[in-house]
C-alpha cells in the first residue's frame, strides 16, 4: 500500500510574500521595456517615447555608426533635509537606450521633438535603402 504525503510548507504565507515581491518588481520595471515605440514605413521611423518630466535639454541623443542612442537624466525632486518617503512611485535617474538601426538613416536630416512629455526622433532613411518594386517575368 502506498501512502502519499501532502506536502506543507512550514510557513504558507512565505510564498504568497514572495509572489508579492515578485508583482512588485514586474511592476516597477515593465515600463523599462515598454516606454519606446517604433513607427516604420518606407521613408523614415519615428521612434517615440513617454517620458514626462524632464526638459528638452535633458536628453543626448546620438547616432554613431548606425547605433542609435538616447540617454536622459531626471533628478529627484525632494528638497529639505530629513525628508524621507515610505514608497515613492516616481522614478528618477539616469537611463540609456541605444539600437543598432537595420537601415542606413540620413544623419543630417534626423529632427527631435520633445512636446508634453513625448520624445519624438525622425529618422529619415537615405534613398539607397527605400524598398523597390521588382517586376516578375512572365517565364515565355
Amino acid at each position: 500500500m502506498l501512502v502519499r504525503k501532502t506536502y506543507r510548507p512550514l510557513f504558507p504565507e512565505f510564498g504568497r510574500v514572495i509572489e508579492a515581491i515578485n508583482r512588485d518588481f514586474e511592476r516597477a520595471f515593465e515600463g523599462e521595456t515598454d516606454q519606446f515605440s517604433w513607427d516604420v514605413d518606407a521613408d523614415r521611423a519615428v521612434v517615440s517615447a513617454d517620458l514626462p518630466g524632464f526638459s528638452a535639454d535633458e536628453f543626448n541623443i546620438s547616432l554613431d555608426k548606425n547605433v542609435l542612442s538616447v540617454r536622459g537624466e531626471r533628478n529627484t525632486d525632494v528638497e529639505g533635509e530629513g525628508v524621507n518617503y515610505l514608497r515613492r512611485e516616481r522614478s528618477y535617474g539616469s537611463f540609456t537606450r541605444s539600437w543598432k538601426l537595420p537601415f542606413t538613416v540620413d544623419a543630417d536630416n534626423i529632427a527631435a521633438n520633445y512636446t508634453d512629455g513625448v520624445l519624438s526622433i525622425t529618422l529619415p532613411k537615405i534613398e539607397a535603402e527605400k524598398p523597390r518594386q521588382i517586376a516578375v517575368n512572365n517565364g515565355q
